[in-house]
This record gives C-alpha cells, sequence and structure tokens, in this order.
C-alpha cells in the first residue's frame, strides 16, 4: 500500500545546523570550508534532491550523513530501524540516533539495519559473482527486519531468484551473472551497484549520481525503482547531476549553494 503523505509521519532523518571544513596538513594546515548549517528534514515517501553545481558540498553531505565523513558541528538524527543491534530498550519507539556523535559500532549497525548507500562506484569483493553480491543483499535486508530471527523465508534459492530477476529488470544480461563485476564495464558495474542498493530496502536510502552513467533505458528503470521505494515509504535523498531524471524524481529540492556560501562567508 502506497505511504500516506509524508507530512503525516515524522521524519526518518533530520539534519540540524550541520557544518563540515577540511584541514590540509600537506598544505600547512589550510581550513577548506565545505558546507555550514545544512538543515532540512527528510519524510518517509519523500525523495529530496540535493541541488547546486559541482564543488558545492553535495556528495559530503551524503557522507556525512552515511558516517563516510564526521560532521565538524550540528546533528544527524537518524531514526533507526528497530533492529537487534539499534533498539531503544527503554521504549517501543525506535531509537532516534545522531551520527555526529555516534561511535563507529553504532553506524555500522545503523548501515546494516537502517541506511543504504548506492554510491557511483562498485566497490565488490573480487570473485563474488554478481548475482551472489545482490543477493546477499536481499538476505541481509530480510535478517535485519523488525521480529526476524534471520532469515524470513527467503532462502538462498529465493534472494538469488531475487536478484535475477532486478539484474535482468536493469537489462544485464544474463550470461553476466555468475561472473565477477570487475570485468565489467562501468555501466555494467553501475547497475550491479544500483541492483545491490535497491535489493537490500533499508528505510533510508542515499543515492549519489546512480544514473550517471546509464542510458536513458536504464534511467528510466532506475526512476521506476525510486518511485516504487517511495510508495514503500523509504526516506530518499539524491544526487543527480541529469536535470530531467532531478525534475522526474524529486519530491523537493534542497538548496546546497546556500550552505556552500555559508561555509565560505564562516571561514
Amino acid at each position: 500500500m502506497p505511504v500516506k503523505h509524508p507530512a503525516d509521519h515524522p521524519p526518518h532523518l533530520s539534519l540540524s545546523g550541520v557544518s563540515k571544513t577540511f584541514t590540509l596538513h600537506l598544505k600547512g594546515g589550510i581550513v577548506l570550508p565545505v558546507v555550514h548549517g545544512v538543515t532540512f528534514d527528510v519524510r518517509p515517501g519523500e525523495c529530496v534532491v540535493l541541488d547546486g553545481p559541482s564543488g558545492a558540498g553535495k556528495s559530503s553531505i551524503l557522507k556525512m550523513i552515511y558516517g563516510s565523513y564526521r560532521a565538524d558541528s550540528g546533528a544527524i538524527i537518524v531514526r533507526a530501524a528497530d533492529d537487534r543491534d539499534t533498539r531503544d530498550r527503554d521504549t517501543a519507539d525506535p531509537p532516534q540516533i545522531d551520527i555526529v556523535t555516534a561511535d563507529p559500532r553504532r553506524i555500522l549497525a545503523l548501515r546494516a539495519s537502517t541506511l543504504g548507500y548506492v554510491s557511483q562506484f562498485l566497490r565488490a569483493i573480487p570473485r563474488v559473482s554478481a548475482r551472489d553480491l545482490v543477493a546477499a543483499a536481499i538476505r541481509e535486508g530480510a535478517a535485519k527486519t523488525p521480529r526476524d530471527t534471520g532469515d524470513d523465508g527467503r532462502g538462498h534459492e529465493q534472494a538469488q531468484e531475487q536478484a535475477r530477476a532486478l539484474l535482468l529488470r536493469l537489462n544485464l544480461p544474463e550470461r553476466l551473472h555468475d561472473l565477477p563485476p570487475a570485468t565489467f564495464s562501468g555501466g555494467e558495474q553501475a547497475r550491479v551497484n544500483i541492483a545491490r542498493g535497491f535489493a537490500s530496502r533499508r528505510p533510508i536510502l542515499l543515492l549519489d549520481e546512480p544514473t550517471a552513467s546509464l542510458d536513458a533505458s536504464n534511467r528510466a528503470v532506475v526512476e521506476a525503482l525510486i518511485a516504487e521505494r517511495r510508495n514503500d515509504g523509504a526516506a530518499i535523498v539524491g544526487i543527480f547531476h541529469d536535470r530531467e531524471v532531478r525534475e522526474r524524481v524529486a519530491t523537493r529540492l534542497v538548496d546546497v549553494t546556500r550552505f556552500a556560501a555559508a561555509a565560505t562567508a564562516a571561514a
């Protein structure tokens, strides 16, 4: 059933006053401002697109949400999925965790249960096939759902079939499914990466230029996958340099240039 209007739900993700600088230690400690005062919410059923030119800090914002970059200040509050690693035993509500102050173990638990990430580049284990990579994401997503003991009825064969169907939907020839993606072209690797990211079905999904290496046919598939995840109640934050794709998938735009300008002024 499609999610209710996003305004009817509390945010899955809230950024408040988030700032980031980089210190160039090999350049005499020069401080490079990135963004300052980043503030926005993302509710279930939304696809919030970060808007602005290259270098404005869009990817840095995604990486701070995912915990790859540590923010200098502010708060990034994630409404965590109710799993064994993040459950708040004192309340029935899902815990709200601040990525800015969370320890590495908690961030890894959030990635396993709550935060999905599709980057521009595939980082895969050598010699593992494309189908196995996607099937592993399907099984992992099933094992992290509430009240689950680790399988959710999705055995190895079912996960393999679902992975096959998703790869075919993304127009990856079946002859490639049992080969390691390291041997694939850039566009083929991108489709495996997209399949793996969408297969895990995390409640928060971060998309960093997922359509950059795709032709029009596969861009349309990704747009459909985004719509389906929105209808399932996912809160999505994305970066899309293709203006037409951005306009089709965005429920709301966040202008990052004002945060970049604020960072420069603060410096």
